[in-house]
């Protein structure tokens, strides 16, 4: 369901933007990831806080302690 999503938030942009996958720039491509990291889109903002919890529970399992 992501997938189909950011699959879907990209030919949206690319549409807008009047640029072919071929034509994407770098500056481009950034934009595309800004939008797909403060998208509202559930399938998306539900992915993206999955992956967070996981790095959250990963460092409290692995014992980070901050500066030591």
């Amino acid at each position: 369901m992501y997938n189909d999503a950011v699959e879907e938030l990209m030919s949206r942009f690319m549409k807008e933007h009047g640029v072919k996958a071929e034509q994407m720039t770098p500056d481009h491509a950034r934009a595309v990831l800004k939008a797909i990291a403060e998208s509202n889109e559930p399938r998306i903002r539900v992915y993206r806080s999955m992956l967070q919890l996981m790095g959250r529970l990963y460092r409290l399992r692995s014992g980070a302690r901050g500066n030591e």
